[in-house]
This record gives structure tokens, C-alpha cells and sequence, in this order.
């Protein structure tokens, strides 16, 4: 075992890292692992999300849907205008 580095480090001057799939990018989004992700493998994770457009589009779903929880939670909106528009989305069934 190697010692001074720590293992996402190790990992990354041995070239072990590969690129990460798409299903493991989502697994770490929607489980918020990337907050206690080392900085390898959240650097890992921001390369494929500048290469890959699916991941990117379901990380801003998710970040949006956070924002609508925590607005929900704290029962201020911060955009009234939008939460009308998909309240009218929704009902309208589109």
C-alpha cells in the first residue's frame, strides 16, 4: 500500500480511473454522494457532464426538482410566475 496520497489520488496518477457511466453519474446525482465524493471523481463526474448532454439534462432536472422540494418546504415560491405556469401545465394535462 501506498502511503502520502490519498486514494483518489493514487487512483488517478495510476491511471486506474476510467470514464464513469451514465448510470453511475446518475446513481451519484441522485443519491448527493458527489458532496462527499473525492476530488478525482467528482472532476470525473463534471467531464462526462460536459460530454455527455443526457447526464447534463437529468443533473438540471434534478437540481430543479431540489429547488421546487425546498420551496415546497418552506411554502415560498420564490418564482410565482412559474408556479403558476406548471400548476396550468398540470391541470391542462400537456
Amino acid at each position: 500500500m501506498q502511503r502520502g496520497l490519498p486514494a483518489d489520488r493514487r487512483a488517478a496518477r495510476d491511471g486506474l480511473h476510467d470514464m464513469l457511466s451514465c448510470k453511475e453519474i446518475t446513481r451519484m446525482i441522485a443519491s448527493d454522494e458527489l458532496a462527499e465524493a473525492g476530488w478525482w471523481t467528482r472532476f470525473s463526474v463534471r467531464v462526462h457532464l460536459l460530454l455527455c448532454g443526457h447526464c447534463r439534462r437529468y443533473a438540471a432536472q434534478m437540481r430543479r426538482i431540489g429547488g421546487w422540494a425546498r420551496q415546497f418546504a418552506t411554502g415560498e415560491p420564490e418564482d410565482p410566475e412559474t408556479l403558476a405556469r406548471v400548476r396550468d401545465r398540470i391541470l391542462s394535462g400537456d
